[in-house]
């Protein structure tokens, strides 16, 4: 089953004592896992189960795109690189990975909210919020994939450098954003 070269699993297949190994890698992905265990719970052990939270994922990488490609240009346009973002052979050939796809709409969020917080001004107190919501999308991340904590340093470079506003007393309002940010990362 692991090894798909059958599409369902009979848990009663297994042997009443299991020896018990240990696997640090499965640490990295215990929001991934939590969640294919649910769905395996509802609706049976198969592969096949799986494919609609692809295609949630798929959604969502779509959707992130979308945003990332208006941060610069019209709907129009943003519509289309969308379009072909999500159509491309990369993305269409890993889909069917899980492990690696799962991380995608987590990069991608985490790249829309990094441009819109160095493109878009809005109140300086929206700082805050912002960084927080940069902090829950790769705390959530990371729970999928570990290639996510690539978001922290990226992130902390906009709450820090990038952020529009005035360059004098900002430094406060700054460092406190990067604190609100570790805090939102930590708690997700």
């Amino acid at each position: 089953f692991l090894e798909r070269q059958t599409a369902t699993f009979d848990p009663a297949t297994l042997p009443e004592r299991i020896p018990d190994t240990y696997d640090s890698a499965a640490e990295y992905h215990v929001y991934l896992e939590w969640v294919v265990t649910r769905i395996w719970c509802a609706f049976g052990i198969s592969w096949h189960v799986l494919e609609p939270f692809l295609g949630i994922l798929l959604g969502l990488c779509a959707a992130c795109a979308y945003g990332i490609f208006r941060l610069g240009m019209n709907r129009t346009l943003s519509a289309a690189g969308t379009a072909l973002f999500v159509t491309s052979p990369a993305v269409l050939d890993q889909v069917s990975n899980m492990r690696d796809f799962s991380k995608a709409p987590f990069l991608l969020a985490g790249i829309y909210f990094i441009g819109w917080l160095v493109t878009r001004r809005g109140r300086a107190s929206w700082i805050h919020a912002r960084a927080a919501a940069m902090g829950v999308i790769a705390g959530l991340g990371m729970g999928f994939r570990q290639d996510a904590l690539i978001l922290v340093p990226a992130s902390l470079a906009a709450i820090l450098l990038g952020a529009p506003g005035a360059v004098f007393g900002t430094a406060p309002r700054r460092l406190t954003a990067a604190a609100v940010y570790f805090a939102a990362f930590l708690a997700a």
